[in-house]
């Protein structure tokens, strides 16, 4: 009878060991991850790579490597790229399908040799007609303020002078495609009023405050105040009326030292500015009421308010500016909590009162501008910077909101018409940088919600005091595939991969009414039926004046496809079902942005998740940014399902002295989704130094309950390659190192083991971090298979079983450098150094 034991986790490096003897062979491979554009030839045509026949049996699923055109501004992202900088990437990218009109033009901007360096772009486009038009950008972005005709298209960038030694640096013709149904980013009645920067300003600037959420639209919010949202509503007059017993925050003790001041501080902010907002709308919305309690309500309401925004007003601006990862994100939230209270208040403010709050927001808004653009325009530079790229959205959305305001008699500087032409339009063409046009998030799982808590106010101002709706941009609306896909409502699958990341639990319920209002559409409606509005969270004035829209009751999402690649950021979430809360899922990622800011080196890991359990687990827990236990372990390939290799050697997280990497990159190569089956190849060569050569890992996943793992790895002196899990719970090993390790977390299970390949020997298993996080935390298993010998290629096949169903093992035959597995009436080919083949 065969036993089944605990792995014991107790005692660090415990190791079983297989009597198998490890086999693997020499040599090198090469691999080329890109295709180039040939620009004489058909641009509009299908992309290279689609899925072919390599025998009557065998079908080899479709490359998906990016296109390439080998001009300025390529060799700028590519060369910047080996020093692990990420920089402006080309906008739209080679052969897109832009479903906006106008679409969003941006590029990489050339390195300053002065402080303040006057740039001038010449971006070109060739027309459906095969016309050029030429227009003139002072920055690496441009918005046309026009309708294209549907059709086929072409961009350029000239940049006159800017070249080595003085030359023009002229790019190379970049495909792309208008659809006939692009979704207007404009209004047409609104053409007019944005022609220009100076018509734009002057129609904004000439607006009555309160401006964000005026008199009319506060009005049209009404009914939803009384029906559908009335307990939000109940809820903020509530805690309105506590508040108002709770005085206004002093600033905490700037203490740098003391790594929970930047947790501390824009806590403080974050509590002040909801205050505000919240007593904001039970003025407003009762100060004219004839029931002398709501009359009350108002009158406390608006002495808090004032109280409130005159308090963050009086904070030091020298103490606080804004300057330092310490700070630079509660000042942001300062400025933004000071607009909300300036403009709320403003009928009620004296003219000495105005001024004075003019006066300190300018101030907070320069310090803003200094952080994130500065001389060198930091954040159009390097827009991966997080918080930099944050705070560029909040100075655009300050800027419309205090469009044309006075200090003084004159309009402040802060806010004229230079300023607005300057920011403004930058939101609506640059920024979003952690993801493409398809909607996808590339910076850290966790921070593809977070972000929402960041962004929304800033989308929402712009929209209702500019007159152009920012969700209307296609990367905005696609956003919705990605929080689907990545996320699932009503199970606890979710997105992986990065900082923040929530290993096992639902998503945060009430953004999906934030969507469904939002960017309305099926999913969105659906995602809002699963968690409909409630009033048990945070931020509850962002719901309260949500878009009144009444969301539609859906039953499914409307997407029939259970799997998606995400290109732009180089992830795959495949499911057993959407809608389903007790689906399996499978996230694998090999991203472009490497281990950039919050992502983490773990290019060609994956998660799997059943019945709303954790089986295989991102490891390690979220303390602060770049703290000890991040840089000792959660960031480290070791911490993931990846691949490492003597001893726990990984992926880059660092270079060049930097604290993170760009060019510690991986790429989905290759990818086919058939219904039954997805199968997705990675490439994380480039992340690993020398002397690994080859790193391709190919996740298949057989709805419902299978998965293999093939790992083709090459290195130019033989290596000890490791295959690493993790897991929530301690897992269970059947026989030898080369039998099946059981993990079980609740009803759910998933049952792991090697069926091809060259085999590993030894397996071990402990459950401590090298440095633990700075907070209480919850035992994690860290699995590790290995081999005795180095040596220089290993190929491998793995099974993972969920719920450890199968009672027949895979059919493998090896012949060559090629491994075939049978599964039923299915078939799949591996083979060293190139994409796989399936056969039904």
């Amino acid at each position: 009878m065969t036993t089944i034991r605990p792995i014991s986790a107790s005692i660090v490096g415990i190791v079983v060991v297989s009597t198998l003897t490890a086999c693997g062979g020499g040599g090198e491979g090469t691999n080329d991850n890109t295709n180039t554009v040939d620009t004489n030839a058909n641009i509009y045509g299908a992309s290279a790579g689609k899925s072919s026949a390599t025998s009557s049996a065998f079908t080899t699923i479709e490359s998906t490597k990016p296109a390439i055109l080998n001009d300025w501004m390529h060799q700028m992202v590519e060369s910047e790229r080996l020093r692990g900088v990420a920089i402006a990437q080309p906008r739209p990218v080679i052969r897109e399908t832009v479903t906006q009109n106008p679409p969003s033009f941006a590029w990489p901007l050339h390195k300053f040799t002065q402080p303040n360096q006057a740039v001038r772009y010449s971006l070109q486009i060739r027309f459906p007609d095969g016309s050029v038009q030429s227009f003139w950008s002072d920055y690496n972005w441009y918005l046309p303020r026009t309708k294209f005709p549907a059709g086929n298209y072409a961009w350029r960038v000239v940049a006159p002078k800017l070249g080595a030694k003085g030359v023009d640096d002229i790019g190379m013709w970049r495909p792309f495609t208008i659809t006939d149904d692009a979704k207007p980013l404009f209004d047409d009645a609104k053409l007019a009023v944005v022609a220009t920067d100076q018509s734009w300003f002057n129609a904004v600037s000439s607006m009555a405050h309160p401006r964000i959420i005026s008199d009319t639209y506060l009005q049209s919010l009404r009914p939803q105040f009384l029906n559908q949202r009335l307990a939000v509503w109940n809820e903020i007059k509530r805690k309105v009326a506590l508040q108002a017993s709770d005085p206004a925050k002093a600033p905490p003790q700037a203490d740098m030292s003391n790594a929970n001041w930047v947790i501390q501080l824009p806590q403080t902010v974050n509590t002040e500015q909801d205050r505000i907002e919240m007593a904001a709308m039970v003025w407003r919305m009762q100060k004219n009421s004839s029931v002398p309690a709501e009359q009350a309500a108002a009158a406390t309401a608006l002495n808090d308010l004032k109280a409130r925004t005159f308090n963050l007003a009086s904070w030091s601006t020298e103490d606080l500016d804004g300057q330092g990862s310490g700070d630079d994100s509660a000042v942001r939230n300062l400025l933004w909590a000071l607009v909300l209270g300036y403009d709320n208040l403003y009928p009620d403010l004296t003219s000495s009162e105005r001024d004075y709050l003019i006066n300190v927001i300018a101030t907070r808004a320069s310090q803003l501008e200094n952080r994130v653009i500065g001389p060198n325009r930091s954040v159009e530079h390097y827009p991966l910077d997080s918080s930099a790229a944050v705070g560029a959205y909040a100075l655009s959305a300050a800027t419309a909101v205090m469009a044309g305001d006075m200090s003084g008699g004159v309009i402040h500087p802060q806010f004229d018409a230079g300023k607005f032409a300057r920011y403004v339009p930058m939101a609506y063409s640059f920024l979003h940088a952690s993801g493409g046009d398809d909607g996808g998030f590339g910076n850290g799982g966790g921070y593809g919600l977070f972000d929402l808590n960041n962004m929304y106010p800033y989308y929402d101002a712009l929209g209702t005091v500019t007159g152009v709706d920012p969700y209307r941009l296609q990367k905005l609306r696609n956003s919705m595939e990605y929080q689907l896909f990545s996320r699932p409502a009503g199970g606890a699958s979710q997105a992986p991969f990065g900082d923040g990341t929530t290993v096992e639990g639902p998503q945060v319920p009430y953004y999906a009414y934030w969507w469904a209002t939002r960017l309305p559409g099926q999913i969105s409606n659906w995602m809002a039926t699963v968690y409909p509005v409630a009033a048990t969270h945070s931020r509850l004035a962002r719901t309260l004046l949500s878009p009144p829209v009444v969301p539609v009751p859906a039953s499914t999402p409307g997407v029939t496809e259970l799997s998606k690649l995400f290109k732009n950021t180089g992830t795959v979430y495949m499911h057993s079902s959407l809608t389903d809360p007790q689906r399996a899922s499978v996230h694998f990622k090999s991203s472009p942005f490497g281990s950039y800011n919050h992502s983490h080196a773990d290019q060609n890991s994956f998660v799997v998740s059943d019945q709303g359990k954790a089986l295989l687990i991102d490891s390690g827990y979220y303390d602060y940014f770049l703290s000890p236990h991040s840089k000792g372990w959660y960031r480290q390939t070791k911490a993931h399902n990846a691949i490492t290799y003597n001893g726990g050697q990984g992926q880059r997280i660092t270079i060049n002295g930097l604290s993170s990497d760009y060019s510690a990159a991986g790429a989905i190569v290759g990818y086919a989704d058939t219904g039954e089956f997805t199968i997705s190849t990675g490439d994380a060569t480039p992340a690993y130094d020398a002397p690994i050569t080859r790193a391709r890992r190919t996740i298949v996943y057989l709805r419902k309950n299978l998965v293999l793992v093939h790992d083709d790895l090459a290195a130019s002196t033989p290596v000890r390659w490791e295959w690493n899990f993790h897991t929530l719970t301690n897992p269970q090993l059947t026989g030898d190192a080369s039998g099946t390790v059981k993990v079980v977390n609740g009803a759910a299970s998933a049952c792991i083991k090697q069926i091809g390949g060259d085999r590993f020997t030894t397996l071990g298993v402990n459950a401590n971090f090298p440095v633990d996080p700075a907070m209480s935390f919850t035992q994690q298993y860290h699995g590790t298979w290995s081999i005795p010998s180095p040596t220089a290629q290993w190929q491998s096949v793995m099974l993972v079983d969920i719920g450890c169903k199968e009672t027949t093992e895979p059919t493998v035959a090896t012949s060559g450098d090629n491994i075939t597995v049978a599964i039923g009436s299915k078939q799949f080919r591996f083979t060293r150094n190139a994409l796989p083949a399936y056969a039904n």
